[in-house]
């Protein structure tokens, strides 16, 4: 299988109007321009009043709060669940955050533009690694299942294809044949639409790599909305409602990642284009 996105070189300083600066930050660029007046690193403790119009919750109901990372801590004592990352999320609606981070930033934001996505995706990693985890732990196991690897790349490295149902056999067929130029078309005649949901993604994005790539989840819409707004709320409820079948991402796919250029995007330049 190949890698979703290149060797990451991170990026320190703060860039208020990054979401101006690609086409594939469209879906983001709403809760990005929250943000937009900040001069330099909105502390993570203004993020959570900064989207207080924004209903993010986890699966159970309780609203989503975005709190700062503490220091993780060695010990040999019973491994705490609680510690686990997406385990604090489930149970106490907790997003652990670093401040001046481009990748937990992302991932807020990510949380602001698919809330039932990111819930029902969170959801399937606290079950996953709930039953993986040896009761009486001291440490996590070596190796995840290849379910976690699955939700894991998507919620880094993902990709949304929604598409109109009769072009999902010939979507899927690009796809595993690497065939970017008949996907290309698809997005210019408006029947299928790529975007960009993996924070990881998004921050490869921000450090501006030349090719980013990402693992495609294709699906199939009954309409493609023209705005990217309305198209995201389709697609937020659409990967809601796959995440929610235990079949669904039991295992990473096969199918070789696409890359987030222009070609693919160009819906969004067409509807909404940035300076």
């Amino acid at each position: 299988m190949r890698t979703p996105v290149p060797v990451l070189v991170p990026r320190t300083d703060w860039d208020a109007h990054f979401h101006t600066r690609h086409a594939a930050f469209a879906p983001i660029a709403p809760a990005a321009a929250r943000f937009a007046q900040h001069p330099a690193w909105p502390p993570v403790d203004t993020w959570n009043d900064t989207l207080a119009d924004v209903a993010i919750t986890v699966e159970h109901g309780a609203r989503v709060r975005f709190v700062e990372q503490p220091p993780k801590r060695r010990t040999k004592a019973p491994l705490d669940p609680m510690s686990l990352y997406e385990v604090r999320i489930h149970e106490r609606a907790e997003v652990p955050s670093r401040p001046r981070n481009w990748h937990d930033l992302l991932n807020m934001l990510c949380w602001a533009t698919f809330p039932r996505a990111k819930a029902a995706l969170n959801a399937r990693q606290f079950r996953a690694i709930t039953a993986w985890l040896p009761p009486g732990a001291t440490q996590i196991p070596g190796a995840r299942t290849r379910e976690q690897d699955a939700l894991a790349m998507l919620d880094e490295g993902g990709c949304l294809v929604p598409c109109l149902p009769d072009a999902h056999a010939t979507v899927l067929r690009c796809i595993a044949t690497s065939d970017h130029d008949a996907l290309a078309s698809l997005v210019a005649a408006r029947r299928a639409r790529v975007l960009v949901f993996g924070h990881a993604a998004y921050e490869h994005l921000v450090a501006g790599h030349a090719t980013v790539r990402a693992m495609p989840v294709t699906l199939p819409l009954a309409s493609l909305p023209d705005a990217t707004d309305a198209l995201v709320t389709a697609c937020d409820t659409a990967l809601a409602a796959t995440l929610a079948d235990p079949r669904s991402l039991t295992a990473p796919c096969d199918d070789p990642a696409l890359p987030m250029g222009d070609a693919l995007l160009a819906a969004h330049h067409r509807t909404e284009p940035r300076s």
